[in-house]
C-alpha cells in the first residue's frame, strides 16, 4: 500500500507519520488489495482535523475527523475507516453466498 500524508498549516513530524502509517497498515487484516491511501491532516486554530481517502481494486473509501487533539483524530478517523471495511466486506462476503445459492438452486432444477 502507498501511504502519501500531506499537513496543512503544520509540519507533519515524525512520530505523528509514524502512528499514522502503523494504524494504516492494520486495514490490510480486511482488504489485502488496498492500492493507495492519502491523508490530510490540517490544524486551524484549536481544531485537529484529520481526513483520509482509501483506493481499492473496486472500491473508494473517504472519511474526515476533527477533534482538540491530532492523534485523537487520526484514531477516530481509523476507526470510522475500519468500521466501513468491515461493513463493505461483510456485503461482498453476503452477495457471493446469496450468487452460490442461486447456483446451487438452478443446478437441481
Amino acid at each position: 500500500m502507498q501511504i502519501n500524508i500531506t499537513g496543512r498549516h503544520f509540519e507533519v513530524t515524525e512520530p505523528i507519520r509514524e502512528h499514522l502509517s502503523k494504524k494504516l497498515e492494520k486495514l490490510n487484516k480486511y482488504f489485502n488489495w488496498i492500492i493507495e491511501a492519502h491523508a490530510i491532516l490540517s490544524i486551524e486554530k484549536s481544531r485537529h482535523k484529520a481526513e483520509i481517502s482509501l483506493l481499492a481494486k473496486k472500491a473508494k473509501f473517504f472519511a474526515k475527523e476533527e477533534s482538540g487533539d491530532m492523534y485523537t483524530s487520526i484514531d477516530i478517523l481509523l476507526d470510522k475507516v475500519e468500521a466501513r471495511l468491515r461493513k463493505h466486506k461483510s456485503k461482498l462476503k453476503e452477495h457471493n453466498q446469496q450468487a452460490l445459492r442461486g447456483l446451487e438452486v438452478e443446478t437441481e432444477l
